[in-house]
């Protein structure tokens, strides 16, 4: 039985949705990300080609990329939907097991902590904008 997926506005902030993409594993890589706020317009969308790589690097890599947009932005304590359970399970821990992914997962961190996000894991199909941007 089909169970309907949507995409619900954040309360009162911005909501971002992230994405990364990788034909092949590894392979050629890209991120992609959009954020929107509280009525659902459009704020900013990025999408990076970041060359040969694995998908948990590519959804690392996108992840920072729309963390430093929000922090260029000016916005903090907003939400953040990603698809990849590894990201969500290594931003809520505070590790991560990817020795290539050390340095992108470290600025994550300090990303993090300046701009207090709430990340967490939604359907591919609750992401399909982020998964459109970075394909």
């Amino acid at each position: 039985m089909p169970i309907p997926v949507y995409w619900y506005p954040p309360f009162n902030a911005v909501k971002l949705n992230v994405d990364g993409a990788c034909r092949g594993n590894p392979g050629s890589g890209d991120g992609g990300g959009i954020i929107r706020g509280y009525d659902g317009r459009i704020l900013a969308a990025f999408a990076n080609f970041y060359g040969d790589c694995t998908n948990s690097i590519v959804e690392i890599r996108a992840l920072r990329d729309d963390l430093q947009i929000c922090a260029e932005m000016g916005f903090s304590y907003f939400h953040v939907n990603s698809d990849s359970t590894m990201v969500v399970r290594c931003t809520s821990s505070k590790r991560c097991n990817l020795w290539k992914g050390w340095y992108w997962f470290h600025e994550i961190q300090v990303l993090i902590d300046s701009l207090r996000p709430m990340i967490t894991f939604t359907c591919r199909e609750g992401n399909s904008v982020a998964d459109w941007l970075a394909n």
